[in-house]
């Protein structure tokens, strides 16, 4: 039997020991590099809310600030200082979150990564908290960290990256060996090197925090400062939380309240008030941004509408623009997005909880305004629903289409659309309608703003419709109603078939039919829209073009031919159909027919084989003795042998 010697089993053990130690940091750097690899266009973004995240979980009253120069970034805060654990953690990149501790969010979890796309070298700088006992008594002290302390992820030789992590390690653990302080420092900060280019990227991300934070500040109770300074543009915006959210008890329900966070915003010296007015559970796990906005972060655009605590990026086109929040919610593991529904048995348990999460949120937000009918005039943004899903998933299309269904089916009931009459709801009268989207969505901007107004004039003749933006809210009310079923809609037919006389707008009306095509010249060859010179609507059918058929001669030789001279069409609606010339020479023919038909009942007249002539006046005929010589008189010789020549002879 071998026995080992103590010498031998020490060794045993250290071997192992190290052993241990080189698989953790490998596996350490393997988690590492996974995690920058995984980082894309919108990591920038994420990275600055990952930093904040860290920091909101070190404070009960998070204070923040984040300045880019021209060459770094640095993020700092004024929460707890690190501890030995928590620093070796970061360096490990492990989180220090634990199971069940719901009050935090990240600390130092696999989302720090995302920091690396500023740099893959971070120096960092504050104090580290050691716990140490004298005389069974707890103590602490604060000990700096070494002024050039980084953490380096920036070589991608194995080795190299490993001795460099073992270093930083090794530094901390070096940390108690050193002298300490009572009182920590107030901050400690994370700045990243950056290139010119990246500097810039920077920048336009930092626009993108700065417009977001008043909404990550509504949703974290415990973030109550944070300040954004840009130094080469000189800006500087501070957001400071004004005392205790302010909570109303809804009558309606026990559970549910309606909060509002002010927050003072400091820009440049400028100071001034906003109001995030949000609705929640009485725990306040659940929170949903409602309108009004304040002005100036009111972009919905630009918004994410789901947050779990701070913005899940890419959600800015999720259906809704009322913006959601809920510590219940699981996210998908890039955090990109709530976990919604899919088919994906491995996630089921998950999706469901989500999904009954969402449905009892919406519940919440539908309750409240129909309990308070007044507050349903919501802008047109939030008013609109447009969940859409273009993947192949059917578990996920079918949770989309519930969603377009159930928000749809509500807001059709809501008084949401400004009118003359007030705000109404699509359902109110059968006389409300919006535009039928054939009318407008061939149409661009410049057609627009050209077209619309005559449309909507038009149509406000018969119809009770929105009395702004109309373009707008029957975008919205045809995205509530997608297949056209319903009888909501203003349709362009229904507007031709109003129109009965010729004004100052139906040139540019008939110019849109033209430019609608088909639709349009349809329109005007079945009904009466183009007029005539004499003002009279015909079909397009029912006209030709007298292009050289002056107005002078017009005037003259009208009487003569009568109704027939109905055919010409008026002279400034040439450009609206090609139509069949009507030449001089029609004219004249024209004019021929009726000298002719005169003839043979005036002078040329028989009565029983015997040739009787009549005066023009016992004709009763709308042709005057005055109007054969103003026609006769625009003929300067009556030596011709014309027909015209020789009447005129005979009258004169």
């Amino acid at each position: 039997m071998i026995q080992l010697t103590t010498e031998q089993q020490k060794q045993v053990h250290d071997d192992r020991q190290h052993k241990e130690h080189e698989e953790m940091l490998r596996a350490a750097r393997a988690r590492i590099m996974q995690g920058i690899a995984r980082n894309n266009n919108r990591s920038g973004e994420r990275a600055i809310w990952e930093l904040m995240q860290n920091a909101r979980d070190l404070s009960p009253q998070t204070v923040t600030k984040i300045i880019l120069t021209n060459n770094s970034i640095t993020f700092a805060h004024q929460g707890e200082p690190f501890d030995l654990d928590t620093l070796s953690n970061l360096i490990k990149q492990q989180s220090t979150k634990r199971e069940g501790d719901n009050n935090k969010v990240g600390q130092y979890g696999t989302g720090f990564m995302t920091t690396h796309v500023f740099n893959r070298k971070v120096h960092i700088s504050g104090d580290c908290r050691i716990n140490y006992k004298e005389n069974n008594n707890s103590y602490k002290m604060y000990v700096p960290l070494p002024n050039d302390f980084c953490l380096d992820r920036s070589s991608d030789d194995e080795d190299t990256f490993i001795r460099e992590m073992d270093n930083e390690l090794s530094a901390v653990e070096n940390l108690y060996s050193k002298g300490g302080k009572e009182e920590a420092g107030t901050w400690t900060s994370f700045c990243y090197t950056l290139t010119p280019e990246k500097v810039e990227k920077v920048k336009n991300q930092l626009n993108i925090t700065t417009r977001l934070m008043p909404f990550v500040m509504a949703f974290n109770d415990h973030i109550k400062e944070c300040t954004i300074e840009n130094t080469n543009d000189n800006t500087c915006t501070q957001y400071i939380k004004v005392n205790d959210r302010k909570i109303l008890p809804l009558l309606y329900n026990n559970n549910i309240c309606k909060a509002s966070t002010t927050i003072q915003v400091i820009k440049n010296d400028i100071k001034s008030d906003i109001i995030i007015t949000t609705l929640e559970t009485i725990d306040g796990n659940d929170r949903i941004v409602i309108p009004p906005l304040p002005m100036g972060f009111d972009d919905t655009s630009k918004i994410p509408t789901q947050f779990l605590f701070f913005p899940m990026l890419g959600t800015e086109k999720f259906g809704t623009n009322f913006i959601f929040h809920s510590s219940r919610l699981f996210p998908t593991e890039s955090r990109n997005s709530y976990l919604l529904p899919q088919d994906n048995d491995g996630l089921i348990v998950k999706y469901k909880h989500n999904e009954q999460i969402l449905d009892e949120m919406i519940n919440m937000l539908f309750a409240y305004y129909r309990n308070n009918i007044d507050q349903q005039n919501i802008p047109l943004d939030f008013a609109n629903v447009n969940f859409k899903y273009e993947g192949e998933d059917s578990v996920t299309s079918s949770f989309y289409e519930k969603l377009q269904k159930m928000f749809s089916e509500e807001f059709v009931k809501w008084k949401i659309i400004p009118t003359e009459k007030g705000y109404l709801s699509i359902k109110d009268d059968k006389g409300f309608v919006v535009l039928d989207s054939s009318i407008y969505n061939d149409l661009d901007e410049e057609k627009l703003q050209k077209y619309i107004p005559i449309v909507t004039k038009y149509a406000a003749q018969i119809f009770t419709i929105p009395n702004k933006n109309i373009v707008e809210w029957s975008q919205v009310v045809n995205n509530w109603d997608p297949n056209n079923m319903r009888p909501y809609y203003a349709k362009l037919e229904k507007i031709c078939d109003n129109i009965k006389t010729k004004d100052n707008d139906l040139h540019t009306f008939l110019l849109l039919l033209k430019d609608l095509g088909k639709t349009g010249i349809d329109l005007l060859e079945s009904k009466a829209l183009i007029p005539n010179r004499g003002g009279i609507l015909k079909k397009s059918g029912e006209l030709r073009n007298g292009k050289n058929i002056t107005t002078g001669l017009y005037d003259i030789a009208k009487p003569i031919f009568g109704t027939r001279a109905d055919k010409l069409v008026d002279t400034e609606y040439v450009d609206i159909v090609t139509l069949i010339e009507y030449t001089r020479a029609d004219l004249r023919d024209e004019i021929k027919s009726t000298i002719d038909n005169l003839r043979r009942l005036t002078l040329n007249y028989t009565s029983n084989g015997i040739n009787s002539p009549k005066l023009l006046e016992e004709l009763n005929d709308t042709v005057t003795i005055t109007n054969l010589i103003c026609y006769c008189s625009a003929f300067t010789s009556i030596e011709s042998t014309s027909v015209i020549c020789k009447f005129s002879s005979i009258i004169l």
